[in-house]
């Protein structure tokens, strides 16, 4: 992410700009790419917004969440590219990325209340589990299934907040 809310993507390996202006804006900003690199989530204030590769990196999926966003991941399941995000609701979230007739759209699997105001998460390397933290210094450990979410272990305190979270 660069000044005025602009995101660029560089590609390392020829030294070039693949996508730049790419837009931001708000307190949250976190770009993901999925596991396969066919497309980009990134969340923007109270929004989730996915690009597509395919599509020269437009934006194909967008969804307005009712807070702000500061943390977007992607996970697969079963081939299915799964979205999951997190904010000051205190909700994690978890979108399936669907389309119909050419139109792309995300679909809310499930979501569960955890604590207010959290700020990142992560998806186990498996794609079952994923764990998340924020201003209220706890780590929440669940699975994601297909009946929805199961809290793994009780929240582990930390003595302070939590900015970034990683398996």
């Amino acid at each position: 992410k660069t000044g005025n809310h602009q995101i660029s993507i560089f590609n390392i390996q020829n030294n070039q700009i693949i996508k730049d202006g790419l837009q931001s804006c708000g307190k949250g900003c976190c770009v993901s790419f999925s596991p396969d690199g066919k497309y980009i989530a990134r969340v923007s204030d109270k929004s989730i917004i996915v690009s597509s590769e395919l599509h020269n990196f437009q934006d194909i999926a967008k969804v307005d969440r009712s807070d702000t966003l500061y943390s977007v991941k992607w996970g697969m399941q079963d081939k299915k590219y799964l979205i999951a995000t997190v904010g000051d609701d205190g909700y994690l979230a978890v979108y399936l990325l669907c389309s119909s007739a050419g139109v792309f759209y995300l679909e809310l699997v499930t979501e569960i209340f955890l604590s207010p105001y959290l700020r990142d998460l992560s998806w186990s390397i498996q794609g079952g589990m994923i764990a998340c933290g924020g201003r209220e210094r706890k780590v929440h450990f669940v699975s994601v299934t297909p009946r929805g979410f199961e809290e793994r272990h009780k929240p582990v305190l930390l003595k302070g907040m939590i900015y970034s979270i990683d398996f």
